[in-house]
């Protein structure tokens, strides 16, 4: 009865492991289905029926570094940013040219309503206005020296970003690098343990050797 004690023990451990990988697979559905911008019950079937695991390529394409840190959110958005404060530097800047404005009208007169829409009737004028402020109390520089000191501080934030991205990149590839050779030698284990398994199961048949050897293969 030891024998099928340990059975036992080993067959429930296997049981009560299950609930946690459940929960771990339905986890990893729901992040799916985040990324899929979609809800669970909205994915694929295949992806909640038992099956085969597929085939992991040796290696993949992870394409030009600098095409892959183009596409990140934080790139873009630091990149606008630098944008829109270089703009604003220009805006500033502008200030100190004059300022050109055309201000018109058109209109129909006529002392007879019925000669309103006659040709003698038309008349329009044009007024163009130059305006050039020259003493201002400094505001004006003052604008250019926060606007260029906003866009050297974009430019400090979007250089941060970028760096903390190739780092964040470059961990991603090694990390992918260690998972492809950790996954060659844990084939490798696995292969080897099937035999092993089997040398034991073959040991524990013929009466040479207890269950707990067994259950340890």
């Amino acid at each position: 009865m030891l024998d099928v004690r340990q059975a036992r023990v080993v067959v429930l451990s296997t049981r009560a492991s299950l609930p946690a990988l459940d929960a771990t697979v339905t986890s990893a559905l729901n992040s799916i289905a985040l990324l899929c911008g979609c809800y669970s019950e909205d994915l694929p079937r295949s992806l909640f029926e038992p099956g085969a695991l597929p085939e992991c390529p040796a290696s993949i394409d992870i394409g030009v570094p600098a095409n892959i840190l183009r596409r990140r959110p934080d790139i873009v958005e630091a990149e606008m940013q630098l944008a829109r404060y270089a703009a604003m530097v220009g805006v500033a800047k502008k200030d100190f040219l004059p300022t050109l404005s055309l201000q018109g009208s058109i209109a129909t007169e006529s002392h007879p309503a019925g000669g309103l829409f006659g040709k003698n009737s038309l008349s329009y004028s044009v007024a163009p206005t130059l305006s050039w402020t020259i003493f201002d109390g400094l505001a004006r520089n003052y604008r250019v020296a926060e606007s260029k000191a906003q866009m050297e501080e974009a430019v400090d934030n979007y250089n941060l970003t970028v760096a903390t991205a190739v780092e964040e990149t470059r961990n991603a590839i090694g990390v992918y690098q260690a998972s492809v050779r950790q996954m060659n030698l844990e084939r490798e284990t696995a292969d080897e343990s099937g035999e092993a398994v089997a040398l034991a199961l073959d040991r524990y048949r013929q009466g040479l050797t207890g269950f707990t050897p067994l259950a340890d293969a």
